[in-house]
């Protein structure tokens, strides 16, 4: 699954973090779900960085990631999300660490093989075959406009903070 879809999908894991009582078990529901997430979405059918080049994934990953974070930033910016910010890291960590078997491109010996190691273990089993790339992008680009959807959704419920509308003007 893209970066974008495992971002938000990690986004959304640390807004419904936020309904559990207490820094450590919100930090531990975040990773939680973001680890489930990130299971979930790599069942969906969808095309793989596998065939690119390794400067074509980062590029490819380095735009999705400020595009994703830049649409975060601008869903959560006007929200009071009382404990996002111990969160937002644990979601993070459980919805992208599983797919650090693409980092393994970047890292000096041994840690690039561990890397990819580790990667491929957690993947065994919990992965959808090749797609065609037009199921895979279509089945993509689906699943992240719904988690943006979900993510929007649910950050509505939560009150506005009147400090950030005071100086929208």
């Amino acid at each position: 699954m893209i970066a974008t879809a495992h971002v938000t999908a990690a986004m959304i894991a640390s807004v419904a973090a936020l309904s559990v009582r207490g820094t450590g078990l919100r930090f531990a529901t975040a990773l939680t779900i973001g680890v489930l997430s990130h299971i979930a979405l790599d069942l969906i059918p969808h095309s793989d960085y596998r065939s690119l080049s390794k400067w074509t994934i980062l590029t490819i990953i380095s735009l999705e990631l400020v595009g994703t974070f830049v649409l975060g930033w601008y869903l959560l910016r006007s929200r009071r999300l009382p404990g996002l910010r111990a969160t937002l890291p644990a979601g993070l960590a459980g919805a992208v660490i599983p797919d650090m078997k693409f980092a393994s491109y970047f890292l000096p010996e041994p840690a690039a093989s561990w890397a990819l190691h580790a990667g491929e273990r957690f993947h065994e089993g919990r992965h959808v075959g090749p797609s065609p790339l037009a199921v895979g992008l279509s089945a993509e680009i689906a699943c992240t406009l719904l988690l943006i959807g979900a993510l929007w959704l649910m950050v509505r419920r939560y009150p506005r903070d009147e400090r950030h509308a005071a100086r929208q003007g």
